[in-house]
């Protein structure tokens, strides 16, 4: 029996830049969702309740919003820990990262914690409704060449996704 495809973006808030990658990301997994599949923004924070309706306005059908003042500032241990145990309780299928600095740090963390592979910088993904995963495109050897990545059963797959592929939704 096929379930619901659910993605989650993982949303950076700190910047415009990184701001506007999360939004490329939100768009893009709408799309990959179709119909059927749920879209969640994970956001951790303080304070951050408007940017939760703002990720709602351009895409997200859901936010797990974490607020708190000790995640006012990025902590690498505690920000993995957060969001692996989320990834943990609720298993989506897809869990995409802006490839940021910052999520260069934080997604290969979290695949560590969870024990799955992470393709990175992403510039293409698509969803096989057949087999249910996640095909990717990456560039290897320098730029030179594209790596075409399909995972193997162990979920959630991992991505981070290079800035600018993708456009951003239009808010709703």
């Amino acid at each position: 029996m096929k379930r619901d495809l659910q993605i989650w973006v993982f949303g950076d808030h700190r910047s415009g830049s990184q701001d506007k990658l999360t939004l490329q990301l939100l768009a893009k997994a709408r799309s990959l969702a179709g119909e059927e599949g749920t879209v969640t923004a994970i956001l951790l924070g303080h304070l951050i309740e408007e940017i939760a309706k703002k990720y709602i306005a351009c895409g997200a059908q859901r936010v797990l919003l974490v607020d708190h003042p000790t995640l006012a500032f990025y902590r690498a241990d505690l920000w993995t820990t957060i969001i692996s145990d989320l990834v943990r309780e609720y298993q989506p299928e897809i869990l995409l990262v802006g490839s940021s600095e910052f999520g260069k740090e934080l997604a290969p963390r979290v695949a560590k914690r969870l024990g799955v592979g992470l393709c990175a910088d992403c510039i293409s993904l698509d969803w096989d409704r057949e087999t249910e995963r996640l095909i990717a495109s990456s560039p290897a050897f320098g730029g030179n060449y594209l790596a075409h990545i399909v995972w193997n059963a162990r979920r959630p797959y991992m991505a981070t996704v290079s800035p600018g592929i993708f456009p951003e939704r239009l808010q709703d």
